[in-house]
């Protein structure tokens, strides 16, 4: 990555939060220490290869990047079961099985759209669990915001990222880091997760 540590700063301002309140998931905000995006994915592989496990990606605000940043890491193929970059009215929407009518009634941007990505992605793979990261770049309010779903056997976790639009230097940045976001709660859910 570019400049990781300007993708930390900006986390570090990054409002994350549980968008349902529920007071089991507000641990999820970002304090203390940044660990490498690196050394964050091989500690997730690490524990799904060990477990037998396998996650699953579908990105839309990220384009693909939270998968590439996987790819290059060792083991990789053993806990990736598949990837899905979705963009605007192109065809990948429907192999995480979201309808035009979906994306129309909810836009997306949306929570639900987010979690409806992660289901998707996850029954098309076959997988354990599976993320779902969407956004937008700007919403008229000087807010650029994405919903992170990850999906586990046994539950659902949504987080929202909001990045502030003074504090967000460029699109790259943001993917940058709505990826290192991704990979820091994921592997928080894996180390809740009971083998």
């Amino acid at each position: 990555m570019e400049n990781i540590r300007q993708s930390q700063q900006i986390l570090n301002r990054c409002g994350i939060q549980s968008i349902d309140g529920s007071p089991d998931e507000s641990h999820y905000a970002f304090h203390g220490p940044v660990e490498n995006v690196s050394s964050l994915i091989a500690m997730c592989i690490s524990i799904l290869v060990r477990r037998g496990q396998t996650v699953s990606f579908a990105e839309s605000f990220t384009g693909g990047m939270l998968s590439d940043l996987w790819h290059g890491e060792m083991d990789c193929r053993r806990a990736l079961r598949g990837t899905v970059a979705v963009s605007g009215e192109d065809a990948s929407w429907s192999i995480v099985g979201i309808s035009e009518i979906f994306l129309g009634n909810f836009g997306c941007c949306s929570r639900e759209v987010a979690a409806a990505m992660a289901n998707g992605v996850r029954d098309a793979f076959a997988s354990d669990f599976s993320l779902a990261i969407a956004g937008n770049n700007f919403d008229g309010r000087g807010v650029r915001s994405a919903y992170l779903v990850i999906r586990t056997p046994t539950r659902e976790v949504v987080q929202s990222l909001n990045f502030d639009a003074n504090h967000a230097s460029g699109r790259t940045l943001m993917r940058e880091t709505a990826c290192y976001a991704s990979c820091k709660i994921l592997l928080q859910v894996l180390f809740e997760e009971t083998a």
